[in-house]
């Protein structure tokens, strides 16, 4: 009501009818954003997404080219256009259009290899359609549904021998070879007398990814690092903020050479920051355009320093303030770019998105080398770009300042893909170094284990192979030294051999990455908890990081929040609503897949499933599953189901633990049985993953996504909405409490097809809401902040709910 001539609050109000299924609101949100901004790609490409679920494909497509006919490469609008060139049976462009997504760098899906293979399939192209298959199986390794579809074209060409190689490399991965033995008989009988086996193994050979294990070196024992013999010393502000900044506000700019230390900008307006527009906070107002509907998208700023001696500083960081985008240059030099394109930047290129609430008055770090210093003066000049040129405020500071102490770590050290032989190690620096790992069995007994000498900011190490069960000290650092470690918190165990018997403890955190007060009390409690029994490893059920999964939200939720128990315990995420706001499992691309390192190879335990977007490892007799209920195809066809079925049928584990975002049963702040809430993901997983879990004998389901926690009956076949739970589903309607009704029980000690599961949704370590909390299947729903406890001891599991 206040701001009517904001096409952004439009489009985020259409993405909030779109997930409440309101679609003709989302409609009406849509079209308003695009006649006050024609070329906002967001509302574009959200029209043409409501289109699409809305069976107006010739509508969506003239959206999707709008978008193509600016941005010709833009991942999101490819791949939607594929999918809508097959629901409208125009294959050919379809599987043009799919080739330019694969085309572009980075890691896909199993899901568009698939598409594309089908889509060849269908027109007769076996040969292009094979090709494809083993395309995406060199890109992600043997995923279940590529090669099911490589099964199938090898059979229908005769090759039988290479069919079978290709489950036989499956089988590698598997402790129970239920699935590929049915797979084997399916070929058998297909084929008569199989080949000999020399030939199967020679195929095999030609389908192994040749990846050859990493070996750690493990020379002579070295002095102990010491860890910053000083503290890092205090940084020098160089240009603080609300420093008086020359302007130019008249569109006037064009070119790159206003960036320069020696363009003349004396003749330009100036005044202190903040600078901008339409928030009323501002020291400085500057113009806006022609009129309130058709602004400037880009402001240009420029201030001076003087710098004595540059060579002292070790490293320097910008503080940023911007509304919308900003790209940061010091003495001609491109130091940071906030919430724009990664492409050429003009003065008509938007922003990548509106910016709104706190993120208006936030201060971003951005570090980089302080060679771009230099002696005397210096320059700094900043465009800020607008969303949309109907957007109604513009805001802009900026401090600069320097360090002459070590470069720095600013995430991490934390810990991913843990597994019995190893684990891999992560950091990000201020700018790039260099990258050192020590290791010991002792803090002051460490050894120099891995030495990369490429200057990176994110440092991944693989440490591995080690012994099963055994606890490692290290340190990291770069040839300058160590920056973090070598002390008794940066420790990490390997787990225990798949199937040994020992205890485990896991918690379990559930939408935490709010970054407020109650986050830090749900974290602080648990640690009084487990004070003298900390977790072995951490699940965490979605939404890592509001409201949008940015990275600096990330660091905020996660790694600020957490860093003293993700420096010593492995976290294992599943993908959330907001997480995947600035994310695409399809594409494998965004901070949630750039934050963390997850298993898509089946090394963890498993079968490989081709994507980070969902995955499973063992731990001792715990065998655990993540799935993606938000980006990934949740349909019985699509890549993800195909391999849950596979791996379920591969794992002889003793217990099943299944976690997702999205809760098939809840009356939380959501409602699992509203088939518009959250666009039907709640529903979808109840229908078509959970038959499939309890088909294989799964124990525990954990889910966030309802900021409450409800916990269920012992359950078994209630694939509907909460009217239709039979008392027959209920397996014990007890209170599961050993000094109540009794802790549940299932027959058998291993797993066995439908005795039951307890659901439980933990969606409230970040933030609580009020909600009914009264589904029928939930023995307990309380609207209290916390997070949740499992022990697993052999054949017994607690859960303890830590208010």
């Amino acid at each position: 009501r206040r701001e009517p001539g904001r096409a952004e609050l439009y489009v985020q109000r259409a993405e909030c009818y779109s997930a409440l299924r309101l679609r003709e609101k989302a409609r009406a949100d849509y079209e308003a954003a695009l006649r006050l901004a024609p070329a906002n790609v967001d509302a574009r490409l959200g029209a043409a997404g409501l289109d699409y679920a809305m069976g107006n494909d010739a509508r969506a497509l003239a959206h999707i080219d709008q978008v193509l006919a600016v941005l010709p490469r833009h991942p999101a609008a490819l791949s939607l256009r594929g999918k809508l060139l097959l629901a409208v049976e125009r294959t050919d462009e379809a599987i043009a259009t799919i080739q330019m997504v694969l085309d572009l760098p980075g890691q896909h899906a199993p899901d568009l290899y698939l598409d594309l293979a089908r889509a060849l399939e269908s027109t007769d192209q076996n040969a292009a359609a094979r090709a494809t298959v083993e395309r995406g199986l060199a890109a992600c390794g043997p995923a279940i549904a590529l090669i099911e579809l490589a099964v199938r074209l090898d059979c229908a060409s005769g090759e039988f021998a290479r069919a079978m190689s290709r489950i036989d490399l499956v089988a590698a991965h598997a402790t129970r070879q239920g699935w590929c033995d049915a797979k084997r008989d399916r070929i058998r009988s297909a084929a008569g007398p199989i080949v000999e086996a020399a030939e199967v193994t020679a195929h095999t050979a030609i389908l192994r990814p040749s990846q050859a294990e990493p070996s750690l070196a493990m020379p002579r024992p070295l002095v102990a690092p010491q860890v910053g013999s000083a503290a890092l010393p205090a940084e020098q502000s160089l240009l603080a903020a609300g420093s008086v900044w020359r302007c130019r506000d008249d569109n006037s700019i064009t070119g790159t050479g206003w960036t320069a230390p020696q363009f003349d900008d004396s003749a330009w307006p100036s005044g202190p920051a903040q600078l901008g527009y339409g928030d009323g906070d501002e020291a400085t107002v500057i113009g806006f355009g022609p009129s309130s509907s058709n602004r400037y998208v880009t402001s240009w700023f420029r201030a001076h320093c003087t710098v004595v001696d540059p060579s002292v500083f070790t490293v320097a960081r910008i503080r940023l303030l911007r509304d919308d985008g900003a790209v940061v240059y010091v003495n001609g030099i491109e130091v940071a770019r906030s919430n724009m394109p990664a492409s050429t930047i003009s003065p008509t290129t938007l922003a990548t998105s509106g910016v709104s609430g706190a993120d208006e008055s936030t201060f971003y770090s951005y570090w980089f080398p302080p060679s771009v210093l230099q002696a005397g003066d210096n320059v700094v000049a900043v465009e800020v770009h607008q969303s949309a040129t109907n957007s109604s405020d513009v805001s802009f500071d900026l401090e600069l300042l320097a360090s002459t102490g070590p470069i720095g770590i600013v995430r991490g050290p934390y810990l991913q893909n843990a597994t019995s032989s190893g684990v891999t190690l992560r950091w990000r620096t201020a700018i790039a170094a260099d990258t050192r790992v020590w290791l010991g069995l002792a803090p002051n007994a460490l050894q120099l284990v891995h030495s990369d000498p490429s200057p990176v900011v994110d440092h991944e190490v693989v440490l591995r192979p080690l012994p099963a069960g055994s606890r490692f000290y290290y340190a990291i650092g770069d040839g300058l030294g160590v920056q973090a470690g070598g002390d008794a918190d940066h420790v990490f165990a390997t787990l225990p051999a798949a199937g040994s018997d020992a205890p485990l403890r896991c918690w379990v955190l559930g939408d935490p990455g709010t970054a407020t007060t109650a986050q830090r009390q749900v974290r602080d409690a648990y640690a009084g908890f487990a004070q003298q029994h900390p977790a072995d490893l951490i699940l965490m059920l979605g939404d890592q990081a509001y409201s949008s999964g940015t990275d600096a939200q990330y660091q905020a939720g996660i790694f600020d929040v957490y860093s003293s128990f993700l420096r010593n315990t492995c976290v294992w995420p599943c993908l959330g609503n907001h997480d995947a706001a600035s994310a695409s499992s399809l594409l494998q691309s965004g901070p949630y897949y750039d934050a963390f390192t997850l298993p898509r190879s089946g090394e963890a335990g498993g079968l490989p499933s081709g994507t980070e977007a969902y995955y499973a490892f063992d731990v001792g007799r715990v065998h655990f599953i993540c799935l993606d209920s938000q980006d990934s195809d949740r349909t019985s066809a699509g890549a993800m189901l195909q391999w849950l079925t596979a791996d379920l049928a591969s794992t002889n584990a003793s217990w099943v633990i299944a976690f997702f975002h999205h809760p098939p049963y809840t009356k939380g702040t959501h409602d699992s049985d509203s088939l518009s809430d959250s666009g039907g993901r709640m529903t979808d997983m109840r229908q078509a993953a959970l038959p499939i879990l309890e088909a294989a004998g799964v124990d525990l389901v954990l889910c966030g996504h309802s900021h409450g926690y409800e916990r269920s009956y012992l359950l078994d076949g209630h694939y509907g909405t909460s009217t239709t739970l039979q008392p027959i589903m209920v397996l014990d309607e007890g209170d599961g409490a050993e000094d109540g009704d009794g802790s549940y029980h299932k027959e058998h000690a291993g797993l066995a097809a439908h005795e039951g599961a307890v659901y439980v949704v933990a969606g409230s370590s970040g933030q609580v809401g009020s909600a009914a909390l009264d589904h029928p299947a939930m023995h307990v729903g309380l609207a209290q902040l916390g997070s949740l406890v499992l022990d697993i001891r052999g054949d017994r599991v607690d859960a303890s709910f830590v208010t």
